[in-house]
């Protein structure tokens, strides 16, 4: 199952079914992120011209990621639990604004 828009992740019953989450030119705030890391089965995260600043550290509970895009955002900064997901295969953060990446970086070895 996938969601494109705030409206589904705000009235999906059972997130844990969600695979694919796929959201631009909307602004994402805490509260709708929070249920997006509920999505424990995650494969796909696109968050895109979302006006994101910061990104949570319970990004870290999606370790089925496989794919986080995070384009046209105003990250400035990653948090540590960025490291958490070894199965991520690709991860693409053009046109934010960082500065440096955390040492658990290095954990992401696919």
């Amino acid at each position: 199952m996938e969601i494109t828009n705030l409206e589904q992740l705000h009235t999906t019953d059972d997130l844990t079914q969600i695979t694919a989450c796929k959201i631009e030119k909307t602004h994402v705030d805490n509260s709708s992120f929070e249920l997006i890391c509920k999505m424990i089965n995650l494969r796909t995260l696109q968050l895109m011209n979302t006006i994101l600043k910061l990104l949570p550290k319970s990004i870290g509970n999606l370790t089925q990621l496989q794919e986080l895009n995070l384009h046209y955002n105003k990250l400035q900064t990653l948090p540590e639990s960025i490291g958490n997901l070894t199965q991520l295969q690709t991860l693409n953060l053009p046109d934010n604004k960082l500065k440096s990446l955390p040492e658990s970086f290095s954990n992401l070895t696919q």
